[in-house]
């Protein structure tokens, strides 16, 4: 259930962040056409909505409400259709057809909603009904006017920028696309995090069983499968290795409410939900192993050509190594001490000490754990 509350509080997040920029956006163009309409301008023969009112008529105040009301209407509906339908709906279509077809679909419903905001906005200043012919004959002559390529072209364009910005965010992860545009990584730097390592179990196995092109379409469907599992526990996604699966956390949203735990048993559940699909598509049901740590690394930008934000240190070498020992001890999930005691554990989990284990390439000895829920 908390998962759940996280994931409509992330996607109700989305819909107010769409809306906040398509506000800046609409009281940008208001600002743009008041500089066109005011007589400073010193641009003759200008006039707005209709031919009868004069550029000195102009009311900004009242253009910036009446934009902000129309773009609120038009950003609350649309980002939830957006956030809430079409994004899921979109999640495996190339990203020029996405952005094609959503930018069409919502420049017309942005357009749409605009106009009839002209309609409100005129029949208010006027007092007459909105399906007064006068006030259908002021609009009409706006629309008519040479400013309008401006409205027309203006909103299509955020729009389609709009679309571009949530396509790239859902392909490389909004937390990295926000570190990216931020430049928070441009020089390195060190912060405490959480990784998890997930690896398909017997993936050469299944791969020679399934062929190359359907094994690429199994793991396709179980990445698409666990990736709300890790965005709704404010997980990023670092990296793909081949049918590994690299998780990072700060420090504080891994342990608030045991996200990084509850983020791997949400994939168990999303994954055993999925079971019947699996079995129907490629006769298996794919299981994995995880491991879980946590310790020191340095982030930072790297490449030229192609710039990626990297994680470097020995926690990253060492998860992997734990993550390699779950088939040991036949377990699916393993975890260190020193994250185990970060966490508060609940009674819904049942957390077993392994032992001092040596891990391949290190001297010292670190205590694992397995960790199950006691309840489902």
């Amino acid at each position: 259930m908390l998962l759940k509350s996280v994931k409509l509080q992330i996607k109700i997040k989305r819909v107010l962040n769409l809306t906040i920029a398509w506000v800046a956006a609409g009281i940008f163009f208001t600002i743009i056409e008041y500089l066109l309409v005011n007589p400073a301008a010193k641009i003759p023969n200008i006039k707005y909505l209709t031919p009868d009112v004069h550029i000195s008529s102009y009311d900004f105040w009242r253009s910036v409400s009446t934009t902000i009301l129309a773009v609120i209407i038009a950003g609350l509906s649309i980002g939830t259709f957006e956030i809430f339908y079409f994004q899921d709906r979109f999640r495996k279509k190339s990203f020029s057809y996405t952005v094609f077809i959503k930018s069409v679909t919502y420049s017309f419903a942005m357009i749409f909603l605009i106009i009839a905001g002209l309609f409100f906005d005129q029949g208010f200043s006027t007092g007459k009904s909105i399906f007064n012919p006068d006030v259908a004959r002021d609009v009409k002559a706006y629309l008519s006017g040479t400013g309008v390529w401006a409205f027309v072209i203006y909103w299509p364009a955020v729009i389609i920028l709009t679309q571009i910005f949530i396509q790239v965010g859902d392909s490389f992860g909004y937390g990295v696309l926000h570190n990216f545009i931020l430049g928070r990584y441009n020089k390195p730097k060190e912060e405490q995090r959480i990784f998890m390592f997930l690896d398909l179990k017997s993936s050469t196995t299944i791969a020679e069983k399934l062929g190359h092109i359907k094994y690429h379409n199994l793991l396709n469907d179980f990445i698409d499968d666990i990736n709300d599992s890790i965005i709704f526990s404010k997980g990023e996604i670092y990296q793909y290795v081949g049918d590994e699966v690299t998780v990072s956390w700060t420090m504080k949203n891994g342990i608030e409410n045991e996200n990084c735990l509850r983020c791997f048993f949400s994939i168990v559940d999303k994954i055993e939900s999925e079971s019947p699909r699996y079995l129907e598509r490629f006769g298996i049901i794919p299981d994995f192993k995880t491991g879980l740590h946590c310790g020191e690394v340095t982030i930072g930008e790297v490449g030229v050509i192609k710039k990626e934000i990297v994680f470097t240190g020995d926690v990253l070498n060492t998860t992997a190594r734990i993550q390699e020992l779950c088939n040991t001890y036949n377990v699916r999930l393993l975890v260190s001490k020193k994250l185990i005691d970060l966490i508060q554990i609940e009674n819904r989990y049942l957390v077993k000490a392994i032992g001092e284990i040596t891990l391949r390439g290190k001297s010292a000895k670190d205590i694992l754990y397995s960790v199950e829920r006691t309840e489902l």
